[in-house]
């Protein structure tokens, strides 16, 4: 898995960075290359359907019963990360979800893990200066 390039514009004296993500294949995390027969990105800010986004980026992916569940950074209108959530039953195709984690603070790098038949998730929170971990009431939300 891979983050999509940057894409920059001048707007007045600022720069707008825009992110998006992509999945690659390869025999090693040094030698991806594109899927052929798709179309990038596979996931952008047009993907999100609950709230206004400006970008998405930070993917964690995990597989649980043949399915492919994606969590990511989605910046919002206040410039803070949630964390959302999509599906795929192949790893091409992929269903926006919704966002399953937000906070007054920032957050990005989802971090998801099972134990014990329990799924996890310490995404980074710069902010409050302290690591969270957050448990799935019903995995994946």
């Amino acid at each position: 898995m891979k983050e999509g390039l940057i894409e920059k514009k001048e707007a007045s004296d600022n720069i707008i960075e825009k992110w998006s993500i992509g999945i690659y294949k390869g025999d090693s995390p040094f030698k991806l290359k594109p899927i052929e027969g798709i179309s990038y990105p596979m996931i952008s800010r047009n993907d999100v359907s609950d709230i206004k986004a400006h970008f998405v980026a930070d993917p964690f992916m995990i597989k649980k019963d043949k399915l492919f569940y994606l969590f990511f950074e989605v910046l919002n209108d206040n410039n803070l990360g949630e964390i959302a959530l999509s599906t795929s039953k192949d790893g091409i195709e992929w269903t926006y979800e919704k966002i399953v984690l937000s906070e007054e603070f920032h957050l990005s790098y989802p971090n998801i893990f099972e134990w014990e038949n329990e799924y996890y998730m310490t995404p980074e929170t710069l902010h409050p200066k302290n690591v969270r971990l957050y448990k799935a009431k019903k995995f994946p939300y």
